[in-house]
């Protein structure tokens, strides 16, 4: 069976899909509520070595993804900032809601809604630092850092 990575999916992959970006939240009795609204645009932040493990016919949800916006992007590329431009209109928050997908479903994605882009190498390698910096482990390996 084909991976993921076998099909051209890699981290950083921008893609369009009207999909649920779903987020819990407090209602007004102090209960926790799902927040959900469909989102357009997305970026996968799952690693490449876990993408080439990701069969394309696996339908658990183990693939992060998460939403790109284009409304007032930052002025800075922000690589130490809480808001990431990944191409010159694309940014991506450290505080947006994140969503996880099935391979199968990520890989119907765009067959079905949308189309994938690549962003430049050069900004991939950015949004791999910050995913790192993030969640406080390396993205890449310090030699390619420079």
């Amino acid at each position: 069976m084909a991976s993921l990575y076998n099909e051209g999916w890699r981290q950083g992959t921008v893609f369009r899909a009207r999909l649920p970006l779903d987020s819990l939240v407090l209602d007004g009795s102090g209960k926790p509520v799902r927040n959900s609204t469909d989102h357009d645009l997305w970026v996968v932040a799952t690693q490449d070595c876990d993408l080439v493990l990701a069969e394309t016919d696996e339908n658990v949800a183990c693939i992060e993804i998460r939403p790109v916006f284009t409304e007032n992007p930052p002025q800075d590329w922000g690589l130490r900032s809480r808001k990431l431009r990944i191409t010159n209109e694309y940014y991506v928050e450290s505080s947006s809601p994140r969503s996880i997908i099935s391979p199968a479903a990520l890989d119907q994605s765009i067959s079905t809604d949308g189309f994938c882009e690549d962003i430049p190498d050069a900004r991939r390698r950015a949004f791999k630092i910050w995913l790192g910096l993030r969640y406080d482990r390396p993205a890449v390996p310090d030699h390619l850092l420079t």
